[in-house]
C-alpha cells in the first residue's frame, strides 16, 4: 500500500471518529491490513 493510500485511511479515521464517537489509542498501517485500538466515548 502506498503513503498516499495510508494518508487517505488517516484523513478518514480524523473525519468520521467525531461522528462515531470514539478516540484513537494507537494504529499500525501495514501493507494489507491495519490494527486500530479504539476507545468508545
Amino acid at each position: 500500500m502506498s503513503s498516499i493510500y495510508k494518508n487517505k485511511i488517516l484523513e478518514i479515521l480524523k473525519e468520521i471518529r467525531e461522528e462515531l464517537e470514539f478516540c484513537i489509542i494507537a494504529y499500525c498501517i501495514m501493507d494489507n491490513h491495519m490494527h486500530l485500538l479504539i476507545k468508545i466515548r
